[in-house]
């Protein structure tokens, strides 16, 4: 099993991979390079590499341009972490149309204050009249 659901123990620190995003990418990516290895014989079941977590930092913005960073031994905060959060994001980003679209989107947020967050609000509850009947 592979994602960010999955339990996986990193095998050179033996601590457990986090369960965020990059980890499932780094997942992903490592399971296609054994399944394609294995298709053209480089490897067998047996000879499977181990899975081995590449630690690229964490992120987050906190606020209106200001962000927290942990890239290995270094922190930032402030303005320069959401700075640089922004660049990562946007180089993360595939595709120019989207990079474009996604730096103009910010402008626009950021210049009329307008919030970009979508809500579900509501009841919780499931409005279900009757149970529908299995097909057979």
């Amino acid at each position: 099993m592979v994602g960010d659901l999955a339990h996986v123990v990193d095998s050179t620190s033996g601590a457990p991979v986090p369960g965020v995003a990059p980890a499932a990418k780094q997942m992903g990516e490592f399971v296609a390079s054994v399944i394609r290895r294995e298709i053209v014989g480089e490897i067998t079941p047996p000879t499977r590499p181990a899975f081995v977590y590449h630690d690229k930092g964490t992120m987050a913005t906190i606020g209106r341009f200001k962000a927290v960073a942990a890239i290995g031994k270094h922190k930032f905060a402030g303005t320069f972490a959401w700075l640089l959060w922004s660049l990562i994001h946007i180089f993360c980003l595939v595709g120019f149309r989207r990079r474009v679209f996604v730096m103009f989107s910010w402008i626009w947020h950021y210049a009329s204050f307008h919030k970009g967050a979508r809500l579900i609000t509501g009841s919780p509850r499931l409005r279900i009249k009757s149970p529908r009947l299995a097909d057979d």
